[in-house]
Parts: C-alpha cells; sequence; structure tokens
C-alpha cells in the first residue's frame, strides 16, 4: 500500500522534471543551412499585432479567429480576434495553461486544471464559443480537495490533458485513479462533447499517478499519440507510445527513459496527414545547455526522429519549440543569436531557413510550452504573457 508521502513525491518529481526547465531554455544548433534571405523558406511576415488585452493568450483557434487563454485573475477567457472581446468564466479555478486545447473546428475549447502541481482534483472543461459557455464535462461533485490532507476520501477521479476527436464531437483524457487507501493508477478515457459517463479506455499504469501529463493527439482512424512520464526516470516504459481507441496496436514509438536519446519527449504539433510530428526533450534542453539536440521532426510511423537544424553559426539557438505550417511542409520556430530571439520559418523539403522577424520580446509567467500556433489562415500566435503578438504571414516563391 502507498501512503501520502508517494503522492506527493510523484506530485514533486513532475514539478521538478516539466517545470526545471524554462520553456524559453535555448540549445545549439548543430551545423545545417544557414538562415538565408527572408524568403528563402517561402513565408514572409506582413503584419504584426500586440495583443492588448488583459490577460495571457495561450492557444490560438484552428481557424485564427478566436485565442483561449487567463484573463486577469487567471480565469478561463476567449478573445475574438478582430475585436479582442472577451469572454471569461471560470474563476478560481487553477488553470493548467498547456492543457488549452481547441477543438479542430474551432467551435470549442477544453482545459483541465494543475492537479499534479498543486495536488489537488481536476476535471475536463469545455467552453462553447457560440454558446458563450464554460461546462464541466467530467464533475464528479468534489470542488476542494487536498490529495495529501487528512480528511480526504477516495477514490477520487483527477482528469488531465484532454484531447479532441478529429470530428471536433468527442474527446480523450488521462484519468488517475487514486485512492488514500489502495490503488492509484492512470488509465486514458473518452467522453462525449456533449457529456454523459466517461468511458475508460484502456489502462497506462495500474499503479501511478499522472502517468500521461503531457498532451495526447488524436489522429486520424482513431489512433492516439501520448508521452508516457513515469516517476522513475530510468524505466523503459518512458516514451512516445501510440494506440488505438481500444489498445489495439499499442507499441512505443520513441524510447523517453533517461537514457535514450529524447528524454522524456513532449509532442507540440502534429501535420494534417498525421504522418509527422514535432516534439522536443525538456530534459535535453537542460542537459545539454546548448550543445547538442533537443528539437524533433517525427515520424510517426516509425518513430523515428528528425533533429531539427537551424544554421551553421554556433550562436543560433532554438528558444520556441518547432510547429508545422497549416500544410504541413514548413516549420515554424524561435531563434536566438547575438541576444535577439527572432521568428524563423524552414522549409522542410529544400531545408532552407528564413529569418521572419526582428527582435521578440519573451516576457511572462512561463506559460509557453507547446510551441507556436499556426492558424489556417496564416495567423501566427506568439503567447508570451503581456508580450503576446499575432503575425500574419504572406506565402512567397522562393528560388
Amino acid at each position: 500500500m502507498r501512503g501520502r508521502g508517494s503522492m506527493l513525491s510523484a506530485g514533486l518529481l513532475i514539478v521538478m522534471t516539466v517545470a526545471g526547465v524554462l520553456p524559453v531554455a535555448a540549445q545549439e544548433a548543430s551545423p545545417a543551412a544557414t538562415p538565408a534571405g527572408d524568403d528563402a523558406a517561402g513565408w514572409r511576415v506582413v503584419e504584426e499585432r500586440a495583443i492588448a488585452v488583459d490577460g495571457e493568450p495561450v492557444a490560438l483557434s484552428p481557424d485564427g479567429q478566436w485565442l483561449a487563454g487567463l484573463g486577469p485573475e487567471r480565469e478561463f477567457c476567449v478573445w475574438e480576434v478582430e475585436s479582442l472581446d472577451a469572454a471569461c468564466d471560470g474563476e478560481g479555478l487553477a488553470i493548467r495553461p498547456e492543457s488549452i486545447v481547441w477543438a479542430p473546428d474551432s467551435s470549442a475549447v477544453a482545459f483541465s486544471l494543475n492537479a499534479a502541481i498543486y495536488l489537488i482534483d481536476s476535471d475536463v472543461y469545455v467552453f462553447e464559443v457560440a454558446a458563450g459557455e464554460l461546462r464541466n464535462l467530467t464533475d464528479d461533485g468534489l470542488d476542494e480537495v487536498n490529495l495529501i490532507g487528512d480528511d480526504t476520501e477516495g477514490p477520487i477521479l483527477i482528469d488531465d490533458v484532454p484531447a479532441w476527436s478529429p470530428d471536433s464531437q468527442s474527446l480523450v483524457f488521462a484519468r488517475t485513479r487514486w485512492d488514500p487507501e489502495g490503488r492509484r493508477g492512470t488509465v486514458l478515457a473518452r467522453i462525449e462533447r456533449d457529456g454523459g459517463e466517461p468511458e475508460t479506455l484502456f489502462s497506462v499504469d495500474l499503479n501511478l499517478p499522472f502517468a500521461v501529463y503531457f498532451p495526447i493527439w488524436w489522429l486520424e482512424g482513431d489512433r492516439l499519440l501520448y508521452s508516457v512520464l513515469l516517476p522513475d526516470l530510468d524505466d523503459k516504459r518512458n516514451g512516445l507510445w501510440t494506440a488505438g481507441l481500444d489498445a489495439s496496436g499499442a507499441r512505443q514509438l520513441l524510447p523517453g527513459d533517461s537514457a535514450a536519446a529524447v528524454p522524456a519527449p513532449w509532442v507540440t504539433d502534429v501535420a494534417p496527414d498525421g504522418r509527422f510530428a514535432t516534439a522536443y526533450s525538456r530534459a535535453n534542453q537542460g542537459r545539454f545547455a546548448g550543445e547538442g539536440n533537443a528539437f524533433y521532426r517525427l515520424d510517426i510511423e516509425t518513430g523515428e526522429p528528425e533533429p531539427v537544424l537551424t544554421g551553421e553559426e554556433p550562436e543560433m539557438r532554438i528558444t520556441i519549440p518547432p510547429t508545422l505550417s497549416p500544410d504541413g511542409e514548413t516549420l515554424l520556430f524561435a531563434v536566438a543569436g547575438s541576444g535577439d530571439v527572432v521568428l524563423a520559418a524552414q522549409n522542410i523539403k529544400r531545408g532552407a531557413t528564413s529569418v521572419l522577424t526582428g527582435a521578440i520580446e519573451l516576457r511572462g509567467d512561463g506559460t509557453l510550452f507547446g510551441g507556436l500556433d499556426w492558424a489556417e489562415n496564416d495567423t501566427v500566435l506568439i503567447p508570451f504573457g503581456d508580450a503576446s503578438m499575432l503575425l500574419t504571414l504572406e506565402a512567397v516563391d522562393a528560388d
């Protein structure tokens, strides 16, 4: 039987593993194509716009019309991009910023709470844009729960990192079952957007809480892409996995233990055709401290990671994880050199890299974990607290 100390240790481990390396920590790039003229990658910036809102935008809707994030009191807010009019709800919720995820059709946005960090309960919440309404989809009737408190009764179901189905009608999420007197395991579960009883899909670990902490991806063909992060960082089960909704074809795509080439991989984006993903290793960001690779383009079928390299100059370092263009043909990321951080695009087939912007001011409370958002209308969100900005990109012919 595991005592409360085990739960506390698991929470502290996640704090050290995930929050120990700042999201803007940089790494040196291995030699590759030197960043060239502004049009080399086939894109240029035609408009830059500061986001003048009282709050912190975190996620841009796929259609580029809406922003979601945290308001001035850390409540949940959605802003209309053109007018920046806000609709806010969820006061008093300890929202986990990196769990905020838009439905593919841009009609709703989901999130969960910071359960593993604060050792509290969490449910899956959905904000319906048209109705301007926030709903708790997995409400278990618990308002305030201290997971290490003496008065806590179990079992407690802790729901985290929701992911949308491709048709925007269902969600999958990680569920920790914690019983003060018994088993504490992690499963993946499913619920319909309209609500109802969640369906347990399959178990990730029967004994450990928060085994799936990083965001989940629901791919076409009803396959899931998820990272396993266990308290024992040497555990060979750590890494990136794929499985069907019924656990069919479950396999580890990419090892993620402490000795692996890509420890604790975090997927930041998936190409529209589901063939490739962008991922990075926060452990490598801290470990290399400017040497080696921490950012990758990953073949989802083979699990083969291809390092994202930026240029020959040793001072060029990736500072914001890569994301993909809507057509999956271009990588977008930020690099630092000579003290400035700039936005860069890289054509995947040709390897040509372009610097798109002047210096970007990065500040805020460090809520940027998943990289940039590139919408279907070629609007890009750089989410950095009160320095957040929107860019409009334009495709250009590149020789």
